[in-house]
């Protein structure tokens, strides 16, 4: 008759796996800060499994180096975290750290059956996308000496699995971001070429201008689609968002211009004051 502690500690064990992992999805999902987006991973394993200690370090696609972006608890001092780091980034493959043993051990198939748990005190596994590293995580442990060594492993090459799949979308978001801060820079050293503009004639002036200012506004409006994330696919009020967008900042403007003179910014933006006064109450400056 099959041990029903045993079977119970087992449906246990991968309900606590799933749990886990569900968990980590969430935080790979709760912010556009990749920085705290990894905390809140930390956090997980901190929180529902044994790891007292634990550090992420990702690639810096400038430098081609690896950075630590999480910490949780403190290592030991024996602990050479940037050499083994180093290492498991380098080889792609997971470390061991054992008691009996000064070398680390590279975990392949062939002797994770021969290693035992209590001896095993920091591990550390590699982030792939497909086969490039893209970063490193490191544990003291997760699970507690009763559970196999192997489940930590396991579900260690999981969470790494799932992280390193994340990583490119926060990289393209992080591209797009500064590609944004460039053409925002770009665009006013450009405008501190020009002569000041009398907005009164603005319109009405020479066709390069005028083309000059459409140009800066449909930079200004790409750069803004982009960071809303707009495709082509699907129905939303794209068009109305945008009016309400620029209006709202116009009328801003208009305001700041003129110290607040509600009669003076409506006749500075050629608008009767009524007309002024609503939108200012419905847009919500």
């Amino acid at each position: 008759m099959e041990d029903l502690s045993r079977v119970n500690q087992e449906d246990h064990l991968e309900t606590l796996k799933i749990d886990t992992l569900i968990e980590i999805n969430k935080a790979l999902n709760s912010s556009l800060d990749l920085n705290k987006v990894l905390d809140c991973v930390m956090d997980v394993l901190a929180l529902r499994l044994a790891m007292s200690q634990g550090m992420l370090m990702l690639l810096d696609l400038e430098t081609e180096e690896i950075i630590a972006k999480a910490f949780y608890g403190t290592y030991e001092k024996e602990i050479k975290a940037d050499d083994i780091h180093k290492k498991v980034f380098e080889s792609g493959m997971p470390i061991a750290l054992s008691n009996s043993c000064n070398s680390p051990l590279y975990l392949d198939a062939s002797i994770c059956s021969d290693i035992k748990k209590p001896g095993i005190f920091f591990f550390c596994v590699p982030l792939k996308i497909e086969e490039k590293v893209v970063g490193v995580l490191s544990v003291d442990r997760l699970f507690n000496d009763n559970i196999a060594f192997v489940e930590d492993l396991n579900l260690l090459k999981g969470i790494t699995s799932i992280i390193a799949q994340t990583i490119p979308f926060y990289q393209g978001l992080k591209k797009e971001r500064d590609d944004l801060i460039r053409e925002n820079k770009r665009l006013q050293e450009e405008l501190e070429k020009e002569k000041p503009l009398d907005i009164s004639n603005t319109l009405m002036a020479s066709p390069s201008k005028k083309t000059f200012i459409e140009n800066i506004l449909e930079a200004k409006l790409d750069a803004l689609i982009t960071l809303m994330d707009i495709n082509t696919e699907g129905k939303r009020n794209l068009y109305s968002d945008i009016i309400s967008i620029v209006e709202k900042v116009l009328i801003k403007l208009a305001l700041k211009r003129t110290n607040n003179i509600k009669y003076e910014a409506a006749r500075f933006l050629g608008i009767n004051r009524n007309t002024l006064h609503n939108k200012i109450k419905g847009l919500n400056i």
